[in-house]
């Protein structure tokens, strides 16, 4: 009984420590796992794996045994007796770890799962925690944008009226994010300052904040706005480490840097050693999620072989990355790929193998729903087509 209730105590104030950055936090979830291990599972034992899974993946990279303690903790956290601690079992790893090995859109419905344990166990921070989640994996797995509108905007009203604030305002930068690509592209601008919804010492709404920015900027073909605002998300990238924002943030950070490079010669040093890492790191997660992570490896890397002048190569990872973004349904990253190979083969004077990669584009950003024109070979897709290279 005594054990218990140390497991008990620990799993309770784990959570706090957590979001408050404590030291105290990984010597709380060792003696809770130390525990388990010893006298057997508790009720608390699922989200002390869960916990123990985001550390080996945070400290020694290992996807893998991350991944078996994050099943693990799904399991446990699924009974009965543990529905207490559901909610935050179930963040942890909808947000963190089940990416790592599946695909992105099966985080979903732990993420909902979560969220409903939440409001039924009254712990209104974690139905924060699962519903933003659950908003963030749905944008970057590409669901249908009208209907990602309709259920950002539902998760916004829940969260005001449980009076979840930042919650709240979180998916107010989804939500607008979904409206800019739906309504007016041509005018990426929140009707809000980071100022007025995140202080800057929350790095968490620093970071998304940041990052949705570039990332649209860029979809628009805006790409020295992108640059300022991929560099302002930067300091803050810690916020997101082991969430699909911090692959995310790779990308589009590498993909901005080649946009401005005319050739990586020794003037772009700092961008070639900064594209290095980016692709080391978002390699190693292809490694053990190739469904979510490969594709984007390879348009990167189709990239680097456009600004290095390396065309046979470029046309062969460029195919790569399309075929891989098609085969499982990230559709937006299907027409960015499609939208990018274009650029190359016109500025390689193809003017008709562009055509047909911009139709492909045109195609893919109407199934996702965004509403990106570009007039640079007659069909409609997003600017980045049209935007000039360094």
């Amino acid at each position: 009984m005594e054990k218990l209730t140390i497991m008990q105590v620990a799993a309770a104030i784990g959570p706090a420590c957590f979001m408050l950055g404590s030291p105290l936090f990984p010597s709380l979830i060792a003696l809770l796992v130390n525990l388990s291990l010893q006298y057997g599972n508790s009720p608390a034992s699922g989200y002390g794996y869960a916990c123990y899974g985001l550390f080996l993946n945070s400290f020694l990279q290992d996807a893998s045994a991350s991944g078996q303690f994050g099943r693990l903790a799904y399991r446990l956290a699924s009974t009965s007796d543990a529905k207490n601690m559901r909610s935050e079992t179930f963040a942890i790893v909808g947000l963190f770890l089940h990416h790592r090995q599946a695909h992105l859109q099966e985080t979903l419905p732990i993420l909902q799962t979560g969220y409903q344990a939440g409001l039924e166990a009254g712990n209104l921070g974690f139905v924060g925690h699962n519903g933003n989640g659950f908003c963030i994996n749905s944008f970057w797995c590409g669901k249908p944008l009208v209907e990602l509108e309709t259920q950002i905007r539902s998760f916004r009203q829940q969260f005001l009226d449980c009076n979840q604030l930042t919650a709240a305002n979180y998916c107010s930068i989804y939500w607008e994010s979904i409206h800019f690509l739906l309504d007016n592209p041509d005018a990426i601008e929140f009707s809000f300052s980071q100022g007025q919804i995140f202080d800057s010492k929350n790095s968490a709404g620093m970071f998304q904040f940041y990052l949705y920015k570039a990332a649209l900027k860029f979809l628009i073909g805006d790409i020295a706005l992108a640059s300022a605002d991929i560099a302002q998300a930067r300091p803050y990238l810690a916020a997101g480490v082991e969430t699909i924002t911090e692959a995310v943030f790779y990308f589009y950070d590498s993909l901005i840097a080649l946009a401005t490079l005319s050739e990586l010669g020794a003037e772009s040093e700092t961008q070639q050693q900064r594209i290095r890492a980016n692709q080391a790191r978002l390699n190693h997660w292809a490694e053990h999620a190739p469904m979510n992570y490969l594709h984007k490896w390879q348009l990167v890397e189709a990239e680097i072989c456009r600004v290095q002048g390396q065309q046979v190569e470029a046309m062969e990872l460029y195919d790569r990355a399309i075929a891989g973004a098609r085969e499982y349904q990230y559709i937006q990253e299907e027409a960015l790929a499609n939208e990018l190979a274009a650029k190359f083969y016109l500025d390689w004077d193809k003017q008709n193998i562009a055509r047909t990669y911009t139709i492909e584009a045109r195609y893919c950003y109407q199934r996702w729903g965004g509403n990106c024109q570009s007039q640079t070979t007659g069909c409609p897709v997003s600017p980045v087509i049209q935007s000039p290279r360094a």
